[in-house]
């Protein structure tokens, strides 16, 4: 009895791999595969960060933008730490991949972190 997933994605992305650098130093990647994906989330928020201003010492605050994301992926797609998905015009890496299961045992889905990449 052939055994598959519940899972349906949503929307297909592109998937690329970081393949190392061109020669002005930009990251090189592979050529784009499509991968079924559903969005848990995709949020910009706004992080306060330390700033050090001039030789005083003294500190401020500045309003840094974070993006991260949480998609869902089919078990079939092969993915790693460091590939880079491509959902609507933005680029984000995979931080974190973890896998869910289902009650009987079975692969589900991928859940998988997501940070902005800007290459």
């Amino acid at each position: 009895m052939l055994r598959t997933t519940t899972f349906r994605p949503h929307l297909q992305v592109d998937l690329f791999r970081v393949s190392g650098f061109n020669s002005d130093g930009s990251s090189a990647t592979t050529e784009s595969t499509k991968v079924g994906i559903s969005i848990v989330t995709l949020d910009a928020k706004s992080q306060k960060t330390p700033l050090r201003l001039g030789q005083s010492g003294s500190v401020s605050r500045a309003e840094e933008l974070i993006y991260d994301g949480r998609v869902l992926i089919h078990p079939k797609h092969d993915i790693t730490h460091g590939d880079v998905l491509e959902i609507f015009g933005l680029q984000y890496k995979i931080e974190s991949i973890f896998p869910r299961y289902e009650i009987s045992g079975l692969l589900n889905h991928n859940q998988v972190e997501l940070n902005r990449w800007v290459n």
